[in-house]
């Protein structure tokens, strides 16, 4: 139930059932297109910068040779392949959603909010792994001028790299506490009370 950090529209007064806490769908339809206008400013900024990363690595690639040069390939992909999910992931509902029925529409919305779903980790592992094998191979060929020791080189990569995951497994989960939780949880409550039939 939404009963505290209650989400409010210009007026400051709250759309809301005092029944069960859901908000006015018409006023989480207005919600959500400012959520899709921000989102869509992210989007296109990490976009940018994994192109760019996609390019500078590629780049640098192809004065390489050996384990380097595959490892810097295989993060210029990790990187590209990133970009490609962030759109296909992060497009804005097309404009035949507005066509659908408010429950169909709110449980479209409801997906586009939630942090990350099972679809997401099957698509999220593999790029983390595909850039973990290409730094692990860079790290590695860049410290093996140094020792000859690569097993540990390649143990301290992988608890650098998974710390680092974690840490930004958490990191994105702390900002999606803090910007969405709380509209996340009005359309779920919302699509539960129009399932159960409640009223506005």
């Amino acid at each position: 139930m939404i009963k505290n950090d209650r989400i409010q529209d210009n007026n400051g007064t709250d759309r809301i059932n005092r029944e069960n806490g859901s908000l006015d769908p018409e006023h989480l339809i207005e919600l959500f297109t400012k959520f899709e206008k921000k989102q869509a400013a992210t989007r296109r900024l990490v976009i940018g910068v994994n192109t760019v990363l996609f390019i500078l690595y590629t780049a640098i690639a192809a004065s390489q040779n050996g384990a380097a040069a595959t490892g810097y390939r295989l993060c210029g992909l990790g990187f590209v392949l990133g970009a490609a999910y962030l759109y296909f992931r992060y497009r804005p509902l097309p404009a035949s959603a507005y066509a659908l029925s408010i429950l169909d529409y709110l449980r479209k919305a409801e997906k586009q909010l939630r942090y990350l779903t099972a679809s997401d980790f099957l698509v999220i592992l593999p790029l983390l792994i595909i850039i973990g094998i290409g730094g692990g191979l860079i790290f590695t060929d860049r410290l093996s001028n140094y020792t000859d020791r690569i097993d540990l080189l390649t143990g301290i990569w992988a608890v650098f790299f998974t710390g680092l995951c974690i840490f930004g497994f958490w990191a994105g989960r702390r900002n999606w506490i803090r910007d969405n939780m709380n509209i996340h949880r009005a359309f779920t409550e919302t699509i539960r009370s129009i399932e159960d039939g409640d009223s506005f």
